[in-house]
């Protein structure tokens, strides 16, 4: 299954007493998920999802409020592999419902939904169960966002979305208003705010692993990194000294300048740190990185001049 869906079986199966979340979280459904349609010239509520615990949960909320008669009616989507949606048919209580939540109008019950915190998240969580999404975290990308036709609907649930400091944003797409979030620690309250606690510490942890990946991968690569500019910088410095030993006369050089070309050729691959501590310990020879760097710079002076007189010699 997708996260999305794993996350909305997870919220269809949350346990809620309150009549006033119920009926919040009703109104949400029925809004963006539901449609009106003619029977015996009278309006008929359908409401139709992708999953069966959704479909199970608008059944018993509509049976438990209203004590609705119902049909449920299932079907195959073949268009992008959809699988099989679930379809509630409201035999009776239609006329009730559209009147109660004004349905053929465009005004929301906002005193009701704003009655307090659990309204707020109910009405999210059904406007989530009814027209939500979320990219799968395991891809990197991360992104939340809950789509409606109803340019009033949609600036409600960003208002709601914000008034828990989510940083929703609206955007139009083709006949949509969509409101979305990409900020993962957004992503992450506002599944705790709807009751998808499980998700929402799967989502942490898919997170917090991605980041000790990429923490290890930045450090290896600043590791290698350093190693090949140590192989490089000896490189440089063996070809110098070769330079040198081929084309001077080495008795004419400080022997502390011919010990840092012995040690140094005798350990090719060494950083400067463990030249270092080779000299100290086999040589008895105290020398700090500047010191070392400087003895380093006197063999490449020396080597430029050396390669300078064999050209203009030539």
């Amino acid at each position: 299954m997708s996260f999305t869906n794993d996350c909305k079986t997870e919220l269809a199966q949350l346990n809620i007493t309150s009549s006033q979340e119920i009926m919040s979280e009703l109104e949400a459904l029925l809004r963006l998920s539901s449609e009106l349609i003619i029977r015996n010239s009278k309006f008929v509520i359908s409401y139709e999802t992708s999953n069966a615990l959704v479909a199970k949960r608008f059944l018993e909320f509509v049976k438990k409020q209203y004590n609705a008669e119902t049909t449920l009616q299932t079907h195959q989507i073949k268009k992008l592999n959809q699988g099989i949606h679930y379809n509630v048919i409201l035999e009776s209580q239609s006329d009730v419902i559209i009147e109660e939540f004004n349905l053929l109008g465009d005004s929301i019950n906002e005193e009701q939904i704003n009655e307090n915190e659990e309204t707020r998240s109910a009405y999210l969580r059904g406007a989530f169960l009814a027209r939500g999404s979320t990219n799968d975290p395991k891809n990197g990308d991360y992104h939340l966002e809950i789509t409606t036709s109803s340019q009033s609907e949609a600036l409600l649930i960003q208002r709601l979305m914000n008034d828990f400091s989510l940083n929703a944003k609206i955007v139009k797409r083709r006949n949509d208003y969509v409101i979305y979030m990409k900020e993962i620690g957004s992503i992450s309250d506002f599944l705790r705010i709807i009751g998808a606690n499980k998700t929402a510490f799967n989502l942490d942890d898919l997170v917090i692993k991605r980041e000790y990946k990429a923490d290890i991968q930045r450090k290896m690569n600043a590791e290698i990194a350093n190693e090949m500019k140590t192989l490089s910088a000896a490189k440089k410095q063996i070809h110098y000294i070769n330079t040198i030993q081929y084309n001077y006369d080495l008795n004419k050089i400080d022997p502390k300048i011919l010990l840092i070309m012995k040690v140094r050729l005798d350990h090719k691959d060494a950083s400067l740190n463990e030249l270092i501590d080779i000299l100290e310990k086999e040589y008895g020879e105290h020398i700090t990185k500047s010191g070392i760097n400087h003895r380093f710079i006197k063999i490449k002076e020396l080597a430029k001049e050396i390669e300078n007189n064999m050209k203009e010699n030539e």
